[in-house]
């Protein structure tokens, strides 16, 4: 779906760029994009006047390039990558990150209403946030979550049944319910129809191989778009992009496409009955 995919990609890229730059725009804002030598897309927004580092790394083709047999498991992935590192813990991330007051977000928060705007089938995010005087710093954090995640055996456990209850609360949400109905509908044999979350027996038969193995090939360098908002010099950033990101290891491996869904030429309805006094139409 290539088409279609670009423009939810532009959509996310313009939307980060615009959000975390929101002290205004700049007569001496910069703009840089190149892709470096392992396949890492990069794009940067200088501002002089801003005073927060903001990044989003973008995984692309969440569903896609998902296993059949292993639904959601990019999902998993992300929700695994603030739970220690091969170098840090969980608590040792959490402290480190505090420390130079960062924000990190790999998943959006099922209990605000409607903050899905990231959630998609075309693509994972992970969006971090730190001052402007703790950017190399952030970087490094930033670069350890997202390349050496551990992937604890216990933390493994927990995930498992955090997921498992957000995939009930789904079923009791009449939005998400709506929506998931949508998309199998409108989507029924394109990749887009595929559960974000995964299914329950897809979700218990992940093993932490499974894990390591789908992020080594998923958030390979050629994999991702890496975007940055800084007040120091584009040069200057993508030299510490390059520091910390530069020795990521290409996949070398083949990533599909979305094709573009055929068109369908009949009108279709679908209804999905709840026990709520309340109607939602998608």
């Amino acid at each position: 779906m290539k088409r279609i995919f670009s423009i939810f990609l532009i959509a996310l890229v313009s939307g980060a760029l615009l959000s975390i730059s929101a002290f205004g725009g700049s007569s001496h804002t910069k703009y840089k994009k190149t892709t470096l030598k392992n396949g890492l897309a990069v794009i940067i927004k200088s501002n002089p006047d801003s005073r927060v580092l903001g990044v989003n790394i973008i995984g692309k083709s969440r569903v896609l390039l998902e296993p059949s047999e292993q639904t959601g498991i990019a999902d998993f992935v992300n929700r695994m990558l603030t739970k220690g590192t091969t170098t840090r813990s969980a608590e040792e991330l959490s402290k480190d990150l505090d420390a130079i007051g960062a924000n990190i977000i790999t998943n959006d928060n099922p209990y605000i209403p409607y903050d899905d705007r990231y959630t998609t089938p075309a693509y994972t995010f992970v969006k971090f946030e730190t001052i402007d005087e703790f950017s190399e710093k952030g970087l490094e954090l930033l670069s350890d979550i997202v390349k050496n995640p551990s992937f604890p055996e216990g933390e493994i456990r927990k995930t498992k049944m955090q997921v498992k209850r957000l995939q009930a609360m789904e079923e009791e949400s009449t939005y998400k319910a709506c929506r998931k109905l949508f998309y199998s509908v409108l989507f029924s044999f394109h990749p887009y129809n595929r559960p974000i979350l995964g299914k329950n027996e897809t979700v218990e038969s992940f093993t932490r191989q499974d894990l390591l193995d789908f992020h080594k090939y998923f958030y390979a360098p050629e994999n991702l778009i890496l975007t940055v908002v800084t007040n120091y010099p584009p040069d200057k950033m993508l030299k510490l992009v390059r520091k910390y990101f530069g020795d990521m290891r290409p996949s070398g491996k083949s990533y599909l496409q979305f094709s573009v869904p055929e068109k369908s030429r009949v009108k279709k309805t679908a209804q999905f009955r709840m026990e709520k006094e309340q109607v939602y139409i998608y």
